[in-house]
Order: C-alpha cells, then sequence, then structure tokens
C-alpha cells in the first residue's frame, strides 16, 4: 500500500513539476491560403500575457507546457492551441469555411 501511494504521489509531482516548465516557443500564424497573419495577438491562457506576430506573421516568446494559445481574429474562427511542443505552425481559416475543409488545424514543426 506504501508503495502505491509512493508512486501516486511521485506521478503527481512529475505533472506538477512539468505543467509549469517554461519553454521557449516559436512559430509562424498564417491565413488558409498561405499568407503571413502580421502583429496577430496571441493571448496566453491562464496567465493572460499577450504577445504579438511580427511583420512576417512569426513569433517567439516565453511560456509554460500546457498553456492555451488563443489567436482572435475578425472574419476568422478563433484557434486555440495548447503548448505541447517548442515550434508550432498555426493555420486560420474565415468564418465562412466549413471545417470539413480543415485538413490540418495546427500541427508541430519537427
Amino acid at each position: 500500500m506504501k508503495l502505491i501511494f509512493i508512486l501516486f504521489l511521485f506521478t503527481f509531482f512529475k505533472i506538477a513539476h512539468n505543467s509549469f516548465q517554461e519553454i521557449t516557443i516559436e512559430g509562424k500564424i498564417m491565413t488558409y491560403d498561405n499568407k503571413p497573419v502580421v502583429l496577430q495577438k496571441i493571448k496566453c491562457e491562464p496567465t493572460n500575457k499577450i504577445y504579438y506576430t511580427d511583420k512576417n506573421g512569426e513569433f517567439n516568446f516565453i511560456t509554460h507546457l500546457g498553456e492555451k494559445l488563443i489567436i482572435k481574429r475578425k472574419g476568422y474562427k478563433t484557434k486555440k492551441v495548447t503548448v505541447l511542443e517548442k515550434k508550432f505552425n498555426i493555420v486560420i481559416y474565415k468564418n465562412k469555411q466549413k471545417d470539413t475543409v480543415i485538413i490540418t488545424k495546427c500541427f508541430p514543426i519537427k
């Protein structure tokens, strides 16, 4: 019984440590037709920190594993991406597009 409790505590603290681990992420936000999204606001939840893309639609900042990146743009569907990797290409789609057209919403670069 003690062994199970010790394993539980180890697993709990391992998960807690990973969720607060800071990492530097980078990536690019593009429209569905491969145009960079310039000066796009990126909100991190739950910290509510705000970052912006540059003139090429690229971003680079420090955040935590497990945080959500929220990308809202007028005329486009809101995109929510969970930080699990260090590099991202994020594609946003117009509101009028059907979801069946979307093949890949967000994919890490390896």
